[in-house]
């Protein structure tokens, strides 16, 4: 082998190497992840609504994540709401749900396609948002994107939650079918 096939698996190995250890290394040391506390002003509940409805017409998942809270006040919240959970509890969780939920946006096809509907040449509706509080004193809100396309009617809910005056997306994308017109 010449020197210039050396230097290439030399690269291609290092690079390889260093993507495991470096998620290794943030999984392993939580404080790797920005923990800086989101102050949106802009966070209302109809923005947050406006959002994923644009989110989901527009198919992209990077549009849904950040309507997620940002780690720094996911932690904090977590730590006042459930001070009990360890610190490295909450930070994997938060992953885990945010991960999830980009899995589920992205599922939204599949879904539709399993109901017989598809977002296709679909236009939207309206937007629906109900609210509540729970036992906890948790601020929490259920946001259905309502469409149509020809005779069907269906929507996609997705669950919020309100921290700091601010709102967010935590959980969703169910698919449900409406009454035929």
């Amino acid at each position: 082998m010449n020197k210039l096939t050396w230097l290439y698996c030399i690269l291609i190995f290092g690079f390889l190497n260093f993507i495991p250890n470096s998620v290794y290394a943030q999984r392993e040391n939580p404080s790797t992840i920005d923990t800086t506390v989101q102050n949106d002003s802009f966070r209302t509940l109809q923005w947050v609504a406006d959002s994923l409805a644009k989110a989901i017409v527009e198919k992209k998942s990077n549009a849904v994540l950040g309507l997620y809270p940002g780690a720094g006040i996911y932690i904090k919240y977590s730590q006042i709401v459930a001070p009990d959970i360890p610190n490295g509890t909450v930070v994997s969780r938060y992953t885990f749900y945010k991960l999830k939920l980009s899995k589920k946006h992205q599922r939204i096809k599949k879904d539709l396609k399993k109901a017989g509907l598809t977002l296709n040449k679909a236009s939207l509706d309206r937007i629906d948002i109900d609210t509540g509080v729970s036992d906890r004193k948790i601020i929490y809100c259920r946001i259905r994107v309502h469409f149509k396309r020809n005779k069907q009617r269906f929507f996609i809910e997705a669950n919020g939650i309100q921290i700091n005056n601010q709102w967010f997306i935590i959980d969703g994308f169910n698919v449900e079918r409406e009454e035929d017109i």
